[in-house]
């Protein structure tokens, strides 16, 4: 019961992103600005990912979606956060780590295309969900 609020900050920050990122793409595509690619880096992928393809299906439909994979923000996620005096991952911490991990997945086999770092990484997103 102790990581509710930490949980509900991460939600209000989470979605203050959100906005945020949103509200600054359509205000760039209204005041004249028009491309046809959208290139995002990953991680941050929660809210980032899904604002993003968002931007792309609907505000600019003719604009691809693309990922640079970076690293998995759900591994970042994981092995950042500890709360115990032993290191283990907090069951909070755990849990946004599978979310991470859910959302990077839907939105990386979304995506128009992706680029990766290493022959290592494009091997693995291959293998973990499918994404080319």
């Amino acid at each position: 019961m102790t990581d509710i609020p930490g949980l509900l900050a991460y939600a209000v920050k989470t979605l203050y992103q959100a906005i945020t990122l949103l509200l600054t793409l359509i205000w760039v595509r209204l005041s004249g600005g028009r491309c046809s690619h959208l290139l995002v880096q990953n991680p941050p992928s929660v809210p980032t990912l899904a604002v993003c393809w968002l931007f792309c299906r609907v505000v600019n439909p003719k604009c691809r979606f693309i990922i640079d994979w970076h690293n998995y923000g759900y591994s970042v996620l994981a092995s950042s956060a500890t709360s115990d005096k032993k290191g283990k991952p907090s069951d909070k911490m755990l849990f946004l780590s599978k979310l991470n991990y859910w959302f990077e997945g839907v939105f990386g086999l979304r995506a128009d295309a992706s680029l990766c770092v290493t022959k290592a990484m494009k091997e693995d997103l291959e293998k973990r969900w499918g994404i080319k």
